[in-house]
């Protein structure tokens, strides 16, 4: 009760932090009764590092937190890609959706690590773990901790960020069913701009023979019912330079043998289009959900279960996931509590999903393939075989090969249908992530918290080659599968056991909390496997396969089959604290500490000790409590926070290793001396890192902005430095390199529309990030960090450039930008020129919910600027003449495929080396195949920019009488990758960059998808 002295008339303002500030006007009455409610972002508490609650106005570093609505937008199986765009810094690095099971990669902050990026830890109720063990409709809330600095306390463990999720808990005095169900439905987008002019085969009109019995009497006379039919001669052709599409007759590759349906008629020769599409299949994905959860006044439980089942866009392949939650928290008495959590998973995946190059599916669409061949035809005949028993296939040698040479097989690819119903590739595997938590109010100040948690899982894979397959083989003609199999089995156990002691009191103005923890970290993985060799030539004499058909044991084996094993075992010890202390609920001063003892660092014969010590500090000021900024200004907040921290270190790396041999010399294994010796003082890699943040918020919360500098600097990564050869060693194992990367982050929320009926709440953000290579080492300026198929690109950090650089040759131009060209118009090169960064010069993302009654409409874009890419796919894709780009008419109005001798051909100019200026017409064969000799990449590699409607979803709760046993009912349509609204300019296939398979684009991969389904969800 508080005593004012005031006039009738008068406003006072009622205000304090953490509640909505309310201005009364003075009565008659000599009393006023104050009731302040809490404001949403002045209370908001968050989750952050080691599962610690607090309030974010005393945050010194940059946090985002997601609520539950904000996530699970479009019913996604993966919590990576539900976070994509909704927060300030991440960028999304995701498998095409045809790869079942694989959800790619979140990265913070562009990246610092000389040695490659890394993604974020995944932290779930307190325990590192992988997201996917979760379903994401058990999702309260997410907090994204934003580099070292808000994640000091974690040490050695979360240098490049913390994604802290928050499952849902039952809540006391209540009882709430919930069912859910969705069904979605997946389809193949941004495949390659294919060209659908001209068919297979190498030399155009040329290809044309015209089959005649007579003339090849030693023909096998399957092959005669289609005397006088035109057809393809080189049909052994997996590109398409032949000829041009007339939609006339001819004999197609299912048209020459006696088991097809088609035998011995003719076919129409005529572009197909959608052949590649027409390929995939339309996947359906059905997610169905059950949560029971309450509680009464001292004790709460939760059990959840959901049951995915998931085909596949890639034919023959699935998913099937079961994931059982349970959770329980209880008051024992008045000062002792006690809870656990438990996640189970059980996923099954099948099938084939290599997307590199030279893949039995679009590592042939995309590189080699024949632009005629009708998809329906090699679906629906799977399973032809030739008289003697072969698979058929669009690729084969004709029939002159086949009586005359034996050519009776595929020549490059065997029918993708039959590969991937034949071929199994199978992978099972179980997890278990659950904690056992309890806590003790020792006094008023102090309590203690106790955690032990286990993260494990076991997981089998394999894959199996029947002998069909190998029967349908021949190293000759490019194909050389043999019967074989291989088996990899894998275990992780890792368990943490945590206890923390908080104190929390106030002395006059100021308040104090502070925590102490002690942290055991064991961690064992253990994987052994024996692979069978998948190809070779065992009628040649390689000592490959198995002998008795079809029987899967290595005992059956021709060749010795050496099992694999591998175990990775470490122990960490840790201390840490974190101590902050308030002024007048204003000004906030916060340290954390950390200092691990970690076995990844102990060196034989070494004295040197595991010991690191690392932290942060950071002062937090509500400059709204000091100035009055006017009715308007909700909230100002000016923090800063200075961290250094460390980076874990592979373990084994700092200890030379002896490998074994799988041959042996005489009766004894061969044994290898590590040719990389490690540097006496080798220590962990270190980051500096600075960052200030301004929290905002105007207008009664309508209008909030967070915004965020960084600069970072990581040093002293744990490099192979080479070595003279003199020194018997290849390189040397030891600390050097430092990057440096800044940045801003903004986070602008807005809520536009705040009415009885309307209510419209929106979040841009936006990240500008620059990551600059300062050194490397002492005679080392660059660092190749992974290559493309054929070595065309080698993604390379290079000192003095952005991160990231594709490294690779480039066409060579003159002062006036002509091609510096040789005398017969062909390009010249300059290799290893840097062709630009593949981080981005700034992403970001706008996320909207408008509700109008009971219908809310939530859309997630994304977007990003800047960045290259390197597509392997347009590479030989303009190689083999599938691609757009290599039809179309030159500027006398010929297609430049005809010859040059008709008007035909590519029009070329530039000047040579001693400047002679060219100015010829080149034919389009020897034109588009000249990338290939000198590994031309430039043309090759676009501008990553993007701009897309990520997600979409529109949701009715439908209005229920009250008193009912159903309390609620939502019916929601929901859609993921919904519209690629643009891309730049030179990336003319339309590219998605944020479904990329490697770091520095696409190598043949698996094309993206979109997907729009149902969601229903009954609340009891």
């Amino acid at each position: 009760v508080y005593s004012i002295t005031a006039s009738e008339g008068d406003i006072l303002s009622f205000s304090y932090v953490g509640f909505k500030t309310q201005n009364l006007t003075v009565g008659s009455s000599n009393t006023m009764n104050v009731s302040l409610s809490t404001d949403s972002e002045l209370d908001e508490v968050v989750v952050t590092a080691l599962g610690i609650e607090e309030n974010k106005l005393k945050l010194s570093y940059s946090t985002q937190q997601l609520s539950e609505s904000e996530i699970n937008i479009s019913q996604t199986t993966n919590i990576r890609d539900a976070i994509a765009g909704k927060v300030a810094g991440i960028q999304g690095a995701f498998q095409a959706g045809s790869k079942l099971g694989q959800q790619g990669t979140l990265y913070l902050r562009g990246a610092i690590s000389l040695k490659g990026r890394s993604g974020v830890v995944y932290v779930v109720d307190g325990v590192p773990s992988n997201p996917d063990n979760i379903d994401i409709d058990n999702v309260a809330s997410i907090n994204v901790l934003k580099g070292p600095n808000g994640a000091a306390l974690y040490g050695l463990d979360a240098a490049d960020g913390v994604i802290v999720i928050t499952t849902k808990k039952g809540l006391k005095n209540s009882f709430k069913v919930e069912v859910s169900q969705s069904t979605t439905f997946e389809e193949v987008t941004n495949l390659p701009t294919y060209q659908n002019e001209y068919g297979q085969g190498y030399n155009g009109e040329a290809e044309w023979r015209t089959f005649d019995k007579d003339q090849y009497s030693w023909m096998d006379p399957i092959f005669y019912p289609l005397d006088g039919q035109r057809y393809i001669y080189r049909s052994y052709a997996d590109e398409s330079w032949g000829p041009k599409f007339d939609n006339q007759p001819y004999v197609a590759w299912y048209n020459w043998f006696p088991d097809s349906p088609y035998y011995g008629q003719t076919s129409s020769y005529s572009a197909q289009p959608d052949n590649v599409k027409d390929f995939y299949d339309d996947a359906v994905t059905s997610k169905t959900s059950l949560t029971v959860s309450g509680g009464d006044n001292k004790n709460t439980a939760l059990i959840s279960f959901t049951r995915t089942d998931q085909s596949g866009l890639l034919p023959y392949s699935n998913l099937n996931r079961d994931v059982l939650k349970i959770s329980y928290d209880g008051d024992l008495t008045s000062k002792f509590s006690i809870g656990a959590n438990v996640n189970v998973n059980f996923t099954e995946i099948e099938g084939d999903f290599d997307d590199g190059y030279g893949n039995q599916t679009s590592g042939m669409f995309n590189s080699w393939f024949d632009r005629g061949t009708d998809m329906k035809k090699v679906r629906e005949l799977k399973d032809l075989t030739t008289p003697d028993g072969y698979n058929t296939s669009w690729n084969w040698w004709n029939p002159l090969f086949y009586s005359a040479n034996g050519y009776k097989k595929p020549t490059f690819w065997l029918n993708p249908y039959t590969w991937l119903e034949n071929y199994k590739s199978t992978n099972e595997y179980n997890t278990l992530v659950g904690d056992i938590h309890a806590s003790y109010q020792i006094s008023e100040n102090f309590e203690y918290n106790f955690i032990t948690s286990i993260n494990s899982y076991s997981q089998n894979r394999g894959f199996r080659v029947p002998y069909f397959l190998e029967y349908s083989s021949d190293p000759n003609l490019y194909t050389e599968w043999v019967n074989s199999f291989g088996e990899t089995k894998s275990n992780l156990v890792n368990t943490i056991v945590r206890q923390t002691l908080t104190y929390n009191d106030s002395f006059a103005d100021f308040g104090l909390n502070a925590l102490f923890g002690f942290q055991h970290k064991n961690y064992d993985f253990r994987s052994t496997s024996a692979n069978m060799s998948l190809g070779g030539n065992p009628g040649g004499g390689d000592q490959v396969g198995l002998v008795i058909p079809d029987l899967y044991t290595f005992a059956n084996s021709r060749q010795r089959v050496n099992p694999g094993l591998s175990e990775v075992r470490y122990r960490t010890n840790e201390l840490f604290a974190r101590v902050s202390t308030t002024y007048k609920n204003f000004i906030t001063l916060t340290g954390d500490i950390n200092s691990t003892w970690d076995s990844r660092l102990d060196r034989i014969g070494s004295d040197g000790s595991n010991q690191n010590i690392f932290g942060s500090a950071g002062l937090s000021l509500i400059l709204s409590e000091i100035i009055n900024f006017g009715k308007d200004v909700d909230l100002v907040k000016l923090s800063s926070n200075y961290a250094m921290v460390g980076t874990n270190v592979a373990t084994y790396s700092l200890n030379p290793a002896y490998s074994i041999s799988g041959r042996t010399y005489g009766s004894k294994p061969l044994q290898f001396v590590s040719s990389r010796p490690v540097s006496d003082d080798i220590s962990v890699a270190k980051s500096n890192s600075l960052e200030i943040n301004l929290n905002t918020s105007f207008f009664n919360n309508r209008v909030s902005l967070d915004a965020t500098f960084y600069d970072e600097d990581r040093k002293d990564e744990i490099i192979n430095a080479d070595l003279p050869s003199s020194t018997g060693a290849s390189s040397l194992v030891t600390n050097s390199g430092l990057v440096n990367r800044t940045g801003i982050e903004l986070v602008l929320g807005l809520n536009p529309i705040r009415t009885n009926d309307w209510n419209w709440n929106l979040n841009v953000n936006f990240a500008d990030n620059t990551t600059k290579v300062l050194s490397i080492a002492d005679g080392l300026d660059s660092y190749a960090l992974a290559t493309s198929s054929f070595s065309f690109v080698t993604l390379t950090n290079r000192v003095g450039e952005e991160w990231g650089q594709l490294v690779g040759a480039e066409r060579n131009r003159d002062a006036n930008g002509n091609f510096i060209l040789t005398d017969d118009g062909l390009w010249t090169v300059t290799k290893g020129k840097s062709l630009g960064s593949v981080l981005p010069d700034f992403t970001g993302g706008i996320f909207s919910s408008l509700t109008w009654k009971d219908l809310t409409l939530n859309t997630t874009f994304t977007y990003q600027k800047g960045g290259k890419f390197f597509s392997l796919t347009e590479n030989w894709g303009t190689y083999s003449g599938l691609t757009i780009n290599t039809v179309g008419n030159n500027d006398k109005g010929n297609p430049i495929r005809d010859a040059v001798s008709d008007g035909g051909g590519v029009h070329v100019t530039g000047v040579t080396a001693s400047g002679t200026a060219i100015d010829i017409y080149q034919d389009a064969v020897t034109h588009f195949n000249q990338q290939y000799s000198n590994r031309i990449a430039d043309p090759f590699i676009h501008d990553a920019s993007y701009f897309k409607l990520s997600e979409l979803s529109l949701n009715y709760n439908v209005p229920l009488n009250s008193g009912g046993v159903l309390e609620g009912l939502k019916l929601g349509v929901i859609a993921k990758n919904v519209w690629l609204i643009s891309t730049s300019d030179d990336n003319y296939h339309n590219w998605d960059p944020s479904q990329f398979s490697t770091q520095y684009g696409e190598n043949g991969q698996l094309p993206g998808t979109s997907s729009i389904g149902l969601n229903v969800k009954l609340t009891f």
